[in-house]
This record gives C-alpha cells, structure tokens and sequence, in this order.
C-alpha cells in the first residue's frame, strides 16, 4: 500500500506549477496528470515528448488530438476515443517537461494505478459544484466488501465519479461498468481502471436515466432488458437533486431526490437475487415524502433490506459532514423476502474526525462490523428452547485468526430479553448474564455457554480454611469506623474500633453463619474460610447477601478480595455446564460467581461488577455485542417496521443508553446549585462590562489580551483541544520597555487540525462565554482573542 506522505512534496510542486500557469480547478488538474500517467503505464511517456517536439507550437490549443492519437491504439478499443484524457489549452511544452520529470520521479518507485488512485486523486479538499466529490477510499472498501463480489459477476456503478468504487473491487474481478454524466470525471474514471489493470472499463458519459431508457424493453411496463441487469450496483450517487416525472420509471415516484431514484433505479437493473450498496443521506430512511416512502415500502414487501450502517459523521471529511448511511438490500428472486432488518452504528472508522483525518487504525470498527456482517446468516452455534414456538440463538464471532468479534444473540419473536456484561477483577474478559423469559443463561469469556437450572437455596460447600501467607489490612467502610482484619498461622481476627472478634474455622455443616475469605485475582481462596457470628459483624460491613472489598499491597495495588457471605444457604441461580457448575449471587449491581467443579469441590470464586446493561424492546429481534459488552447491531423484525410506517430511521431502533441513577444528598445539591449561581453572577457582571464598554482615560494600542479569560462550566475534550490552540493566537508587543501580548487574527481553518465534531459550534460558544471575538474582513470571517480594549471602550 502506497503511503503518500513520503510523496507529498512533490505533489505539491506539481499543484504549485499548476497554479502559476493559472489552472486551480482540481479536477483539470487530475484530467492533465491522468494523460501523463496513462503514457507512463503504456511505456510510451518519451515517444510522446519526442512527438511533441517534432512540433513548432507553444501550446495544445492547435493540436487537441495529440493524446488521441498516440494512446488509441494502445487502448484497443474504439469506444475509448471520448474517454482518454485531455491536456488543457493552456499548458506549454516547457510546462509539460517541468511536470514529466517531477511525475517520473514519483513514479519510480511506486505503483501509478496507487498514485492516481489513493494520493493524487486524494488532494481534492472540498466538494465540488454539484455535490461532486471523491468517495473515501476506506468507504469504496468497505462498500465493495458488504457486495460480497464473486468471479464472473457484472457489476455497475451508476455514478462512478472518479472510478474509485470500481476500482476497489480489484483487476482480477469480473466484468465493471460505469455511467457518469461529468465528461472530465468520466475520463479521470476510465484512466484510473486502466492504471488499476482493468484492461477495457465499460464507462459511458451519459445522464443515468438515459441510459435506463435504452434498456427498457417496453417503455410502458418499464422492464429491463435482462440482458442488461447486473449481478451488483454499489455506488455514492448524487444527494438532494430533484428528478423531473420524466426520468421516474418503475416504483418510483415522480419529483423524487435523485437518492432514491438511483436507489430505485439499482434495484431494477439487478439481476434476481443480485445485490444494491448504496450510499443514502438520513432523510431517505424517514422522510414521508411520496417517493422516499414508495421506495421503502418497496424494500421491505418486495425485496430483503440486509443491513442499514450508520457511519460517523465525520467519514466523508473534508467534503462533506452529512449523516450518511449504507443501504445492503438483494433484489427478491421469490424466496429471500424481508423477514427482518439488522441496523448497525459505527462510530469509528479508523481516522480522527475534522477535516484532516489522521489514520488511527486500533480504534477501527469497521473489522468487527464486517465480521458480523457476513455472517450474520450463520447457523448459530447454541440454541436455546424458550417454548415450544420460540427459540434464542447464539453465535460467538470468533475469526479464524482467534480475534473475538464478540457474540450475536437472535430470538424468533418479541422477547423480554435482559443481557448484563459481568466485568470480573476490571481485568479478565467479560462474562455476560443473558435472561430471556424466564429462563437464564450465562457465557463465560471462553465461550463456554451454561444453561440455568434454576433459582434455589443451596448449601454451598467451601473447602477447609488454609492460610497461605500472613494477612494484615484495613477494610474501607463508609462510616468513620476502623476496621482491620489480621490473619497469619495464629491468630485470626477482626478488630472494630476497640473490640476484637475472634475468627472462627469454617465448619462444613454450618451453613447459616457468616463467612469471611480472602481470594486472589485469579479467583482462588488463599486465606480463609472463617466464620464469624452475625451478631459479631459490626453494623459497617454487614453482608446482605454479601460484601466485598479490595485488598492491596504496601504499593495500593489491589492484590485480592476480602468477601463476607452473610450464609451459604443462600438464594442463588444455578448454571451447569458439562465440566461445571456455578452459583451467582445477585447483591444490587454486583455479582459473586462460585465456581464449582465436577465433583463439586469448589474452583474458584469471582467478584464481578455489572458495567453495561441490554434491555430488549418489541422491535428487536437480535443483537450484536462486542467483547466488551457494548452493542453495535440490532436486529428488527419487518412487521414493526411496518407499524412504524416504513420508518427505517436506525436512531429510531437503536438501544437507548442505560443512565445509573445516582441519589445525591439534597446538601450538596443545593451547595452545586449556589456555586454555580456564584460562579453565572460572575460571569454576568464581565459580560456587562464588555458590553457596556466602560471608558478609561488611557489604555495601550495595540491593545493587549484581556486578563480575565477563563471558562464558564466544562469542555468536551474536543473543545478543550481547540481553546487551547486558541489561547496561543497571540503576538507578543514591545512599546516603550513594555512587553505584553496582543490578540492574533485567526480563521476557523486555521484550527483545522484539532479534532473536532462542529469546529464552528465550538467558535460561537467561545464567543458567548466572552472569550473571544468574530470580525468580518473582506466579507471573511476572523476570529481573536478577548482584549483590554473590548472590555474597556476606546477615548
């Protein structure tokens, strides 16, 4: 993989030499260094020059066919002739060997089907008029991966833009077409599929609907030529363009966005059984206009949505930062009819937000979202009977590289479904508690799954009391009392303030006394157990159903477990595996998991907090967790997307945060509310003065920063990033023996390399906390710093 920072300089020579003869248009300048290029793959880049000066002209104005004429034959393919790139009018000879020689050296070392592809193409950084843009060249991966494209399929972009979705779907794929409507982008297309090895590229420069229009085959009934259909569509079409009743076919409404026109449009040039990957803006999934929801109720009747993906906002940087979505649906061939919907988020794609995205490939989630993907129809690998009618499967997503994707949870039917990831020792991978219905089930971190026998009093047995090292430590407690636990070959006790309690051995037939144990990290008991009366415990730290705390080292490392069992005849659920058993103890959000071996000695014990909770509601109809615990897929059945009036909004259906309540004292809510009137009086009374402008007799010009900057409430992080690079826009002023800084002029794209969601957002926070200032110049927006002058008014 080409990496195109080590390219960088003298890609922008080549731009820089572009701008001096007076062409700043990307996409020309692509057009111009695609011919080049195109003579260095055929091998004929000094056969061209050598032509060029058997010439007397300065310019190609007079000489428009020269490219023509020496690339036609070498591109064996007479429909070619409008598709091979064009040299602007206004290049010279002297130009055009400055500019060879810089590309040669690019291309000396490297792939130029990369080069064009991945960093020339790479260097347009806006969206051009008529919503044009390159697709990200991570998104046309991940858009030809969700295809599933085999050998011998025909595939078609009917929006191909540069060609770098087709492209991606690499030389030795099968047979690619592309129609675009822009001539130069067109040629930019058909020039990156040759340097890509695609030998002949089908492109057509033509408007879509047009070219729909010469394969119907009755023009009333709208029907495709099957000749023409095609095994897969994916493309990026154009956003928000409305489409005239004319080039309405189909299902399709008339005076629809073009989105769902394209969309619509893929759908009927599809094979049966063929696939549509399609990008879509968020309104096409909700919106109640006639034809957005003619091609959703399309969707769901007569064809199989396979998956809605939500990407972050920031994925199509710096061209745009709309909410955009990946639609995956296969054309019906009368038997993979809409059953169910799964709708995946993420949030991450592996690069930082704002517009120049920095690569940060270990927080990639697109990995995981493709592994569910694809095997979202597997046979899942345990199922468990809820009743005669339902079932609840599970999968564990595990690649053949040992990676845990984490696990996939389906049911048949709505299902009151409570799923709790157990987070053992903050260390060891999570478990997860999974409750459907009234029965209960239970996945260790290897996978091991445990069926629920059921919710009994048991009499736990624990092995006899051993000591393995001399303990001495303090039990934290909520109260001011002191509490510490002694135990070594002697002496076991625990002393309460004044009063030591003697620890008792653990005896194997007393089940209703309290036990005391101290156990490791791994779970294993090293010291203990003891017993020691209820009425013996002191109030503190008295178990119900139990207690626990942490034990560290002389270091505050925590080392173990200090736990206190109020009984072991004790309310427990019961899991049995083949090699094991084990008893949960449910104490509010918190767990203890004992571990029992086959002959039911006791294996070890575990301390577990629950740290995300998944609550079902009647919608879903599966879920997909990572290792962690969170979610990043839902599955929802069609009927209630059809309650829902085809609504196919994912935020609709996605899980909803579980917020932990926490109960504070009303003291101390009342003392927050009064700091932060204390603290809005404050800022009140700044605010007035910068307001009021109150005048001085004389004050320093330039003037100098305002002393009083500091922030009202809290940031995100984001926004801390960009008040800091802000409080730094500073000059520093000499006057008079006087050093001090002036405020610096700045624009937003000034701050462009800190990550940010909404750059502009946080600028007009800023400037209504008082901290800083927008000016207008030249029609431009600027931005400073807060000075003397603002606060204090001028003379």
């Amino acid at each position: 993989m080409v990496d195109c920072k080590n390219i960088q300089p003298q890609l922008n020579l080549v731009w820089s030499e572009f701008r001096q003869l007076g062409i700043t248009d990307d996409l020309t300048i692509f057009e111009n260094l695609a011919a080049i290029f195109l003579f260095h793959h055929y091998g004929i880049l000094d056969e061209f020059v050598n032509e060029i000066r058997k010439t007397s002209l300065e310019s190609f104005k007079d000489f428009p066919t020269i490219v023509e004429t020496i690339i036609l034959p070498f591109a064996n393919n007479e429909k070619a002739k409008n598709l091979i790139p064009r040299f602007s009018s206004s290049i010279n000879f002297r130009f055009l060997e400055t500019l060879i020689i810089i590309i040669q050296d690019v291309l000396k070392f490297n792939d130029a089907g990369e080069i064009f592809n991945e960093c020339v193409i790479k260097r347009q950084d806006a969206m051009h008029r008529g919503g044009r843009y390159p697709t990200p060249r991570h998104i046309t991966s991940l858009l030809v991966a969700l295809a599933e494209v085999y050998p011998g399929m025909q595939i078609a972009d009917l929006a191909c833009g540069t060609g770098g979705i087709l492209v991606a779907l690499g030389e030795n794929q099968s047979k690619v077409m592309g129609i675009e409507i822009s001539p130069n982008l067109a040629r930019i297309a058909w020039t990156n599929l040759i340097l890509n090895g695609f030998e002949k590229p089908e492109i057509y420069i033509t408007n879509t609907y047009d070219w729909v229009r010469k394969i119907l085959i009755n023009k009333n009934l709208s029907e495709i030529d099957p000749q023409s259909q095609v095994d897969r569509i994916i493309m990026n079409p154009p956003f928000g363009e409305k489409v005239s009743g004319d080039y309405a076919i189909n299902k399709i409404a008339a005076s629809s966005r073009s989105e769902a026109v394209f969309s619509s449009l893929g759908l009927d040039m599809l094979k049966p059984g063929g696939r549509l990957v399609t990008l879509v803006p968020t309104g096409i999934l909700f919106s109640n206009s006639i034809g957005e929801r003619s091609l959703r109720e399309r969707l769901i009747q007569e064809h199989q949505i396979q998956a809605i993906i939500s990407l972050p906002i920031d994925a199509f940087q710096p061209y745009s930062s709309l909410k955009i979505h990946i639609l995956v649906a296969d054309k019906s061939n009368s038997i993979n009819l809409c059953k169910n919907v799964w709708f995946y988020d993420v949030r991450h794609d592996g690069f930082t937000s704002g517009r120049n995205r920095i690569a940060e490939p270990n927080l990639d989630e697109i990995p995981r979202l493709l592994f569910a993907f694809l095997h979202q129809h597997d046979e899942a690998s345990h199922k468990f009977t809820i009743d005669s009618k339902n079932t609840f499967d599970v999968l564990p997503l595990i690649s053949e590289k040992q990676d845990n994707f984490g696990y996939r949870f389906s049911w048949d039917k709505s299902q009151d479904i409570l799923i709790e990831k157990l987070d053992f020792n903050k260390k060891s991978t999570p478990n997860f508690r999974i409750k459907v219905g009234s029965m209960c089930l239970y996945i260790s971190s290897n996978a091991e799954y445990l069926e629920g026998i059921s919710k009994q009093q048991a009499g736990l047995q624990l092995p006899e009391p051993t000591v393995s090292a001399p303990v001495s430590c303090h039990i934290q407690t909520d109260s001011d009392t002191e509490i510490s636990l002694n135990i070594d070959e002697e002496h076991e006790t625990l002393k309460s303030g004044r009063t030591t309690r003697q620890l008792q051995p653990h005896d194997a037939m007393n089940f209703n006394q309290p036990k005391i144990m101290l156990i490791d990290l791994n779970g294993m008991v090293f010291a203990g157990p003891y017993t020691l009366p209820l009425q013996e415990i002191p109030r503190a730290i008295r178990p119900n159903p139990f207690s626990i705390w942490d034990l560290q080292n002389d270091d505050d490392e925590i080392i173990g477990y200090i736990i206190l069992l109020r009984s072991l005849k004790i309310q427990t659920e019961q899991f049995r595996s083949r090699t094991s058993q084990l008893h949960l103890i449910k104490n509010e959000h918190t767990y203890l998991s004992l571990w029992f071996e086959k002959d039911n000695s006791l294996g070890k014990i575990k301390y577990a907090e629950v740290t995300s909770v998944y609550k079902s509601v009647a919608e879903h109809t599966g879920i997909i967790l990572d290792i962690e615990g969170e979610w990043y897929g839902v599955r929802v059945s069609k009927n209630a997307i059809i309650d829902q009036k085809y609504n196919l909004e994912p935020e609709r259906y996605f899980p909803q945060e579980e917020v932990a309540e926490t109960l504070e004292s009303p003291a101390k809510i009342l003392a927050d509310i009064k700091t932060k009137q204390v603290e809005m009086g404050q800022r009140l009374n700044f605010l007035l003065g910068v307001i009021g402008k109150r005048k001085i007799s004389k004050h320093r010009i330039p003037p100098a920063v305002a002393t009083d900057l500091t922030l009202l409430g809290s940031l995100t992080l984001y926004q801390k990033q960009i008040w800091e690079e802000i409080k730094i826009k500073t000059d520093l002023i000499g006057i008079r023996n006087e050093q001090y800084e002036t405020p610096q002029l700045f624009q937003p794209k000034d701050l462009e390399e800190v990550p940010t969601i909404d750059l502009l957002k946080t600028l007009e926070l800023l400037e209504r906390m008082g901290l800083i200032v927008s000016v207008t110049i030249d029609n431009a927006p600027y931005f400073r710093l807060l000075s003397e002058a603002d606060i204090e008014g001028e003379e």
